[in-house]
């Protein structure tokens, strides 16, 4: 959810964000990292995977943010996608087994 919050916070800037300026993109990226929530060894799971497409997605946008930071999002989140297409993909629903395939573009695509 943090992650959907930071993308957000990241890529829709409004003048309504004047009205919440403790939410902050960074302020996400501060709860993430402190409290550990999505640590880059795993476990791999199709929601950790978007979550840091998510974060890999809004650190981009973001110029306040390092670049090896970002770099580790995206990097993450392809380790993630590919261990779960070659490992993960029999257990999975017909629909998170389509999400999976779809992250996989968005995330090749956007590597180009």
């Amino acid at each position: 959810m943090v992650s959907i919050i930071c993308a957000t916070c990241a890529t829709l800037r409004r003048r309504s964000h004047n009205d919440y300026d403790g939410v902050t993109a960074e302020s996400c990226y501060e709860v993430i990292e402190l409290d550990g929530l999505l640590p880059s060894n795993g476990p791999y799971s199709l929601d950790w995977c978007v979550a840091k497409y998510n974060l890999s997605a809004s650190s981009h946008a973001l110029p306040t943010l390092p670049l090896a930071q970002a770099n580790r999002y995206t990097t993450d989140a392809q380790l993630g996608v590919k261990h779960l297409l070659h490992h993960g993909a029999a257990q999975m629903s017909l629909i998170d087994d389509q999400l999976l395939k779809r992250l996989y573009w968005l995330l090749i695509v956007g590597d180009m």
